[in-house]
């Protein structure tokens, strides 16, 4: 039946469909039987890799976790991880009757001791970690507990150089650099070092403003070159008037509205520029958010502006 459906099927097939139909419809069904072959040798692949896994022999095993654990020359092994636990799973199948399993208990023995060191190695750097976390909240404790008088000697020591414990720093109230050597718990008049950070933070602010004023110029230039292959043409505050004479031409400032586009049209020096409310069109991106200059000429029919910057 399934045979004879078939048949009936490509008899409709190459009767209603194109040469060119045909050619397309036969490189999609090879496309689909290129990947699902794909799909199926990847499968048994992996199938076969399970399998041999599962089913190797002694010799295999002990290659295979030698290869996951390497004995050094100092009679240890190089393994980490969940190498290690493979290794092991590999020398556990194999059995006390093989002939590998006096080479697989050595190893397994190294393993086992590479392990216990590393453990060991691993909890006394915690131990180590946590005594430090304990002494500097200790310490800490104790700055934020500690009297003026004690605080004021702590700061008598850092401003002679006696000692160089951490500081923090801030503003008073007057505006002025205020620094502190117990986290904040007493504030005393800065000698220096924090007007220093401050200014370096300062600096730094000024170097990221001044990068994000960059990179929206650059938007802008990016926007304007992609606009200045069409118009857009938007009704502005303006002076230009009609004592412009035809094809006249001057250098003209825009400014933006509250949105960033632009909303004003200025060519001089004085006045509200506010004369008028007309259409411009204007060659180059309109959305600035900034002052920009233009170049603006007057026309039969009104006035355009195309964008210097």
């Amino acid at each position: 039946m399934l045979l004879k459906a078939l048949k009936r099927f490509w008899y409709a097939f190459d009767k209603a469909t194109t040469t060119e139909g045909k050619m397309f419809f036969a490189i999609f069904l090879g496309s689909i039987l290129i990947v699902a072959a794909a799909v199926i040798v990847q499968g048994v692949s992996d199938a076969y890799a399970d399998y041999r896994a599962n089913h190797a022999s002694p010799t295999e095993r002990l290659r295979l976790a030698r290869g996951l654990c390497p004995p050094t020359s100092n009679g240890a092994v190089a393994c980490v991880g969940p190498k290690m636990d493979t290794a092991l799973y590999h020398l556990d199948k194999i059995p006390p009757s093989a002939p590998e399993y006096s080479d697989a208990t050595e190893l397994r023995s190294l393993i086992q001791a590479f392990r216990m060191k590393a453990e060991a190695a691993r909890q006394k750097q915690e131990q180590a970690l946590a005594a430090e976390r304990a002494k500097q909240q200790a310490e800490h404790d104790r700055l934020t507990h500690q009297s003026v008088e004690e605080s004021r000697e702590q700061m008598l020591r850092n401003l002679l150089g006696q000692a160089h414990d951490s500081f923090t720093c801030d503003t008073s109230n007057d505006n002025l650099p205020i620094v502190s050597f117990d986290h904040g718990h007493y504030w005393w008049s800065d000698d220096g070092r924090c007007a220093t950070q401050l200014q370096r933070a300062r600096e730094a602010a000024d170097r990221e403003a001044q990068q994000k004023r960059w990179e929206e110029q650059k938007a802008r230039d990016s926007e304007a070159e992609l606009s200045s292959y069409w118009s857009t043409t938007i009704r502005v505050d303006t002076d230009m008037d009609s004592f412009w004479l035809v094809n006249e031409e001057r250098t003209c400032q825009t400014y933006p509205n509250e949105k960033g586009r632009v909303a004003v049209v200025s060519c001089s020096a004085g006045g509200s520029h506010k004369d008028h409310n007309i259409p411009v069109k204007f060659w180059g991106g309109v959305d600035r958010s900034t002052v920009s200059e233009w170049r603006c000429r007057r026309e039969s029919d009104g006035f355009v502006c195309r964008a210097i910057n």
